[in-house]
């Protein structure tokens, strides 16, 4: 039975009715907060997805940009040793390639150990879940322990004998 949320339209007709609207709503408020956080999570997945792009985008254009720096100064160098001319390249230039690059292989290196240990935690996860299931598939008193402790308490009362043994029969089954 669904009531309205509002707490004065609350039916006065019974104490059983208006648990069972408490509880409906309880019910509903813990549906909308689990709808609330797994919005939230989406959200921060979103966000840290859009986050990696925009710094991706700002890396290839910062590359590109001392890229063309570079080749540029190249051009210039070319030119000037045609010329007769000696023109060095700028050295800060060649060390910021250099970080750059240093940079990018290092990113490149901390991607794949993250793979690598997401990899080895999933496997170790696949592993317990099977250990687990295998486990419980040779030995039937892991498979089924509850039907196991109501045998043993019906062996007990029926040890008893007696009248209490007969009881216990029926009871226990």
């Amino acid at each position: 039975m669904h009531y309205s949320p509002e707490i004065n339209q609350v039916p006065l007709v019974g104490f059983r009715k208006h648990c069972d609207w408490l509880i409906m709503n309880i019910t509903e408020a813990a549906a909308y907060l689990r709808l609330i956080e797994k919005a939230a999570r989406l959200q921060r997945k979103r966000l840290r997805g859009q986050k990696r792009e925009k710094q991706r985008r700002e890396r290839k254009s910062r590359h590109s940009l001392l890229k063309k720096a570079i080749r540029d100064a190249k051009e210039l160098q070319k030119a000037a040793a045609a010329a007769g001319r000696v023109v060095v390249v700028d050295k800060e230039l060649k060390r910021q390639w250099k970080s750059a690059q240093e940079a990018a292989s290092r990113r490149r290196e901390e991607k794949a150990r993250r793979r690598a240990e997401h990899e080895t935690r999933k496997e170790a996860r696949r592993a317990k879940r099977d250990k687990k299931r295998g486990r419980k598939r040779r030995d039937p008193n892991k498979a089924a322990s509850a039907t196991k402790k109501g045998k043993d308490t019906q062996n007990v009362v029926a040890g008893t004998g007696g009248v209490g043994g007969a009881a216990g029969a029926i009871l226990g089954s």
